[in-house]
Order: C-alpha cells, then sequence, then structure tokens
C-alpha cells in the first residue's frame, strides 16, 4: 500500500514538473508569438503611416499649385485688361485708374498672401517663395508708376508718351508671363528655381 501511495506521488509530481514546464514553454512560444505579431502590427502601421503621409504631402502639393495657378490666372486676367484698356484710353486711363488695378492685383493675391507656409514640403516652399517674389515684383513695378503720378509737379514733370508706352509694353509681358505660369506652374516655378541657383530645401 505504502508502495501504490509512494508511486501515485512520484507520478503526480512528475506530471507536476512536467506539466509546469510544458506550460513555461508554451508560454514562451505564445509570448514571442505575440511579439512576433505585435512587431509586424507596428511595422504595417509605420508603413501605412508613411504612406497617408506621402499622399497627404502630395494632395497637399496639388492644392496648393492649384492655389498659385489661380492666383497666376486671375493676375493675367487682370493685366490683360490693363493692357487692353491702357491701348484704348490712353494716358488718362494710367492717371486714373492704375492704382485701382493695384488694389484688384493686391486683392487677387490675398488668399495667397494669407498661406501658412508651415507644413508644406520643401519644394513648395520654394514655389511659393519664387510665385511670391513675381507677384510682388508686378505689383510694386506699377506702385512705382502711381508714386510717379503723385509726385508729379512742376518741377517733376513726366514724359507722358514714353510713360504710356512703357506701362502698355510691361502690361503685355506680365499678362503674358503670368498666363504661362497659370498653365505650367509647377515647372515654371523649378525652372526659376534652378536658374536662381536655389536649393529646394530651404
Amino acid at each position: 500500500m505504502e508502495s501504490i501511495v509512494l508511486n501515485d506521488v512520484v507520478i503526480n509530481a512528475f506530471f507536476t514538473i512536467f506539466g509546469t514546464v510544458i506550460g513555461v514553454f508554451l508560454q514562451r512560444i505564445y509570448d514571442k508569438k505575440n511579439r512576433n505579431e505585435d512587431l509586424k502590427q507596428k511595422k504595417a502601421d509605420e508603413a501605412k503611416r508613411k504612406i497617408d503621409e506621402t499622399n497627404r504631402l502630395k494632395k497637399q502639393d496639388e492644392d496648393d499649385l492649384e492655389l498659385i495657378s489661380r492666383t497666376f490666372l486671375m493676375s493675367a486676367e487682370t493685366m490683360n485688361t490693363y493692357h487692353q484698356r491702357l491701348k484704348s484710353g490712353g494716358f488718362d486711363y494710367f492717371e486714373n485708374e492704375t492704382s485701382r488695378m493695384v488694389g484688384i492685383l493686391e486683392a487677387n493675391c490675398q488668399m495667397f498672401q494669407d498661406k501658412d507656409l508651415s507644413s508644406l514640403s520643401s519644394a513648395m516652399k520654394t514655389r511659393y517663395f519664387f510665385a511670391k517674389q513675381m507677384l510682388d515684383s508686378n505689383i510694386n513695378n506699377m506702385k512705382d508708376d502711381v508714386r510717379k503720378l503723385e509726385k508729379r509737379s512742376d518741377r517733376f514733370v513726366i514724359d507722358e508718351k514714353r510713360t504710356l508706352q512703357s506701362a502698355i509694353s510691361g502690361s503685355e509681358k506680365q499678362a503674358a508671363s503670368f498666363f504661362y505660369a497659370a498653365s505650367n506652374t509647377a515647372e515654371f516655378l523649378d525652372d526659376l528655381a534652378e536658374i536662381n541657383k536655389i536649393k529646394k530645401d530651404l
């Protein structure tokens, strides 16, 4: 009887130890499997995040290029109108309407000027930089004409014919430039960056 009881104790102890070892072994396999699955999930999440970020930046770049293109187009149409009316209205139109046209150009560019550039890609920051230079240059040139008109006096006489011809020629060139820039916005601005030897990661 004592032998039977002893054998039961040994058998129970063996199965207890065996069960413990097997349990630990299976737990390790389970933990390793979970770690591998977690790692795979993290990699999949990271890959998805990168794809989503790439798509977001791509969509944002497209939206920003559309905004710049629309601004260029509005400027082109304004300058073309100004050019045609200068030809028909002569110096009187130049004298009376140039200031108003400057206001229209500035209004056209307002959304562009208010744009937050902090979240843009480096390429888009460079494009905005050159687009702003182009738009500001056009407006500032016309503001110079307004200042000349305001400064005019007996001691500061304007050559009306030469001034008008300069405005007609300048407005024609600006309208053509803006029309081209509106139809080839990314290429146009990237070419400007290359010409000026400015890196795209400002």
